[in-house]
């Protein structure tokens, strides 16, 4: 333990009990040496504690990489966790639809409200009412009433052609399958739901297959979302093109199943590409 201390006025080393400065001859009152015996006991404590606080750092910096390394996968499935349900508060809260739900009743207020099986417009009266909707809305008409439909579609089955489109029309088609089973869904109920909530239904045929011509929009009038009208499906559709639905593990399909049944499905909106007749989107729906 270093003994000495500084003198205040000229730096010369003292003793603990010395009186004055040899050097400048400036005198030391008692309540001075006193401060000088703490701080050189204050000086020599800290030193002997300096090996534990390092020890303590390290071990605490091992602690936290051996914890890091084994709860890795829970911590990541956390995060990734709550980023989702972040994302989907986030969308909840910046939807016009769930921020002023009257939107769409005022820009469009000769529109019905969503129902569960919305016809087209009234034929005159003397014209029968039609089976299916318009053909500018579905290629395929929907099945006739106590026809029994094919249980097990066949998954190499071919697209059939598709209808022409014409001036500011674009197709959109694709396959609707079962997100369980990844079986082709015949005679699928869709519904196309445009951005001033205005519905045009479409069935599927006996292979899943389904088009539809759609009208082309600016870029700044949003798009098409697709929602199931099938009473053996929930509402909610995945249809992202960039998730392989069909590579996903059982168990992660359960979880989007589960999403669908409690409405928590916030698919992106789909539209057409410049410059291409159609756009190819397979629809993945989830048993109730």
């Amino acid at each position: 333990m270093d003994s000495t201390i500084p003198c205040p006025g000229c730096g010369t080393r003292l003793n603990l009990s010395d009186v004055g400065c040899p050097i400048c001859l400036r005198g030391r009152s008692p309540q001075e040496i006193t401060r000088g015996y703490a701080k050189v006991r204050a000086d020599d404590a800290r030193r002997r504690r300096r090996p534990l606080v390092v020890t303590a750092w390290l071990a605490g910096l091992a602690t936290a990489g051996y914890l890091a390394l084994t709860f890795q996968a829970p911590v990541l499935a956390f995060l990734h966790d709550t980023s989702t349900r972040f994302g989907h508060f986030y969308d909840d809260n910046s939807d016009p639809a769930h921020i002023a739900p009257d939107y769409r009743a005022v820009e469009a207020p000769t529109n019905p409200p969503a129902a569960p099986a919305p016809t087209p417009a009234s034929p005159p009266p003397s014209a029968p009412r039609p089976a299916s909707p318009p053909a500018a809305t579905s290629r395929i008409a929907a099945p006739p009433t106590g026809l029994p439909k094919p249980s097990v579609p066949s998954l190499s089955a071919p697209e059939p052609p598709l209808p022409h489109a014409e001036g500011s029309q674009w197709i959109l088609h694709g396959r609707a399958y079962d997100l369980s089973t990844l079986e082709p869904v015949a005679g699928a109920q869709l519904a196309v739901k445009f951005n001033d909530g205005v519905f045009q239904t479409m069935n599927a045929d006996s292979q899943g297959y389904y088009a539809v011509l759609l009208q082309r929009l600016q870029s700044d009038n949003g798009g098409y979302t697709v929602e199931n009208r099938d009473p053996r499906y929930a509402t909610a559709v995945h249809h992202e093109g960039d998730i392989p639905y069909r590579k996903l593990p059982a168990a992660e399909r359960r979880r989007l199943i589960q999403s669908a049944q409690e409405n928590d499905v916030h698919p992106s909106t789909i539209s057409d590409v410049s410059g291409e007749e159609g756009v190819r989107r397979d629809l993945f729906l989830s048993p109730r």
